[in-house]
């Protein structure tokens, strides 16, 4: 169901005319990488419910731990350049074309695709060299890096190092750039009676909650 809901706005969004701006293709393109997510795990774990259990191969998991971490990642970034694109037009409307150009726009999306997949080719390297014995069992519905650490005999400090570094680029960096933009946003808009703990807009929440885990 979701990833139907998903085609019908990228096809809406593309289709029609008057929705040809650079939010909507910011938009298509996080449906796209939200869509990534689902096929990725769900239906394996449609099929690990349905028959209680199933085997996946050492690179099949890596690479499904691979296409997720990538995609939520993208994910992420997309969510960043949607808020970019909303503060321009809210807080410097006279300057928005002019700004969001349709090279920045597709230097955007470019952007965002190749940051999400190269940074996590450096887990995957890291990953591939994991040496696994004994049962191999994963007590989870998908290849998380998680389980994966937990089953291996190779030392796996290296991993964790790089895991820790590599998530401050992944989620730490998209989070602190939706800061600037929502504060001028807040005091353009928000009512003198508002309440001041109300005043929270809503990119930040939806950048951790499309952030991998």
């Amino acid at each position: 169901m979701t990833v139907l809901l998903d085609i019908m706005i990228v096809i809406i969004a593309s289709t029609r005319r008057s929705l040809h701006s650079p939010m909507y293709l910011f938009l298509k393109n996080f449906l796209l990488s939200e869509m990534c997510l689902v096929i990725v795990i769900v239906p394996n774990m449609l099929h690990i419910i349905w028959m209680d259990g199933a085997t996946i191969s050492v690179a099949g998991c890596v690479t499904q731990n691979y296409l997720f971490v990538s995609s939520g990642t993208s994910e992420s970034y997309f969510l960043t350049a949607m808020s970019y694109d909303r503060y321009l037009a809210i807080c410097k409307p006279l300057h928005y074309h002019t700004t969001m150009s349709h090279t920045l726009q597709y230097f955007l999306v470019i952007f965002c695709w190749m940051l999400g997949f190269l940074l996590t080719l450096i887990t995957l390297s890291f990953v591939a060299l994991l040496e696994f014995c004994g049962q191999n069992v994963i007590d989870h519905y998908f290849c998380d890096l998680a389980p994966l650490v937990d089953i291996a005999c190779s030392d796996t400090t290296g991993l964790e190092i790089e895991i820790f570094v590599v998530t401050i680029p992944m989620i730490a960096v998209p989070f602190l750039l939706t800061l600037p933009p929502i504060h001028p946003a807040q005091e353009r808009h928000t009512p003198p009676s508002a309440d001041p703990h109300q005043q929270f807009t809503t990119p930040e929440l939806h950048t951790v909650d499309g952030s991998p885990t």
